[in-house]
């Protein structure tokens, strides 16, 4: 962040600007209709990989559907899902299109569908609990430190020594009900664990949601 406050590459020291979309092939319903296509998934990711760059667009969101890819306790599990999204940012990567994760849903995967329960620690926990929860939140610690750690084959880089991934969002959409101090806590317990994990890039916070815990975010 530069003395007038604008974002700025540390390679490069232009100015962050990206246009991008959010697009979820890997997972849930966008992933179980390819396959009820008898599509290949790859395929399908090389073709709408062609048509974002062809639109332009230099940034791609995912929020992560981590009950498809953590077990009960919170290890990632090197599954379809994961390898999916390796080989979706690497063809993102050829193209030039930088990449910010979401790190948790919190949710099930079932919508517009019937939730199908995967064994992850999610699925243990009530969406407004699992941010305050002890045994959730160290669950959330070893997801966080493990995905940081990540390594891509398709890249031969761990998102964390990724440079094409700029960001993590630590999760989306958050439904706190505790309060400000414990909000502060958590976050600050998560973005150690990112840290572990060897991210040394932007951590992101979503302060749209629960607006009584503002001041915890900033804290």
């Amino acid at each position: 962040v530069d003395n007038e406050g604008r974002m700025r590459r540390a390679d490069t020291g232009g100015e962050v600007r990206y246009y991008g979309t959010n697009y979820t092939l890997p997972f849930a319903h966008a992933y179980r209709a390819i396959d009820r296509l008898g599509i290949s998934h790859k395929e399908a990711i090389d073709r709408d990989v062609y048509h974002m760059a062809r639109l332009g667009l230099n940034a791609f969101r995912v929020h992560l559907w981590d009950v498809e890819i953590s077990d009960s306790i919170g290890n990632l599990l090197d599954n379809r899902h994961l390898d999916l999204l390796d080989y979706l940012i690497s063809k993102l990567e050829q193209r030039g299109i930088s990449v910010i994760l979401t790190a948790q849903t919190n949710f099930g995967n079932g919508y517009p569908e019937r939730d199908i329960d995967t064994g992850a620690y999610t699925y243990d926990y009530a969406k407004c609990d699992i941010h305050a929860n002890t045994d959730a939140i160290k669950a959330q610690q070893r997801y966080a430190r493990q995905l940081a750690a990540h390594m891509n084959p398709y890249t031969g880089l761990t998102y964390a020594d990724d440079n094409a991934i700029i960001a993590i969002e630590i999760n989306n959409e958050p439904c706190h009900q505790s309060s400000p101090r414990q909000v502060t806590d958590y976050i600050n317990t998560m973005v150690k664990a990112f840290r572990k994990g060897g991210w040394e890039k932007p951590l992101l916070y979503n302060v749209s949601h629960n607006m009584e815990m503002v001041a915890g975010y900033y804290a």
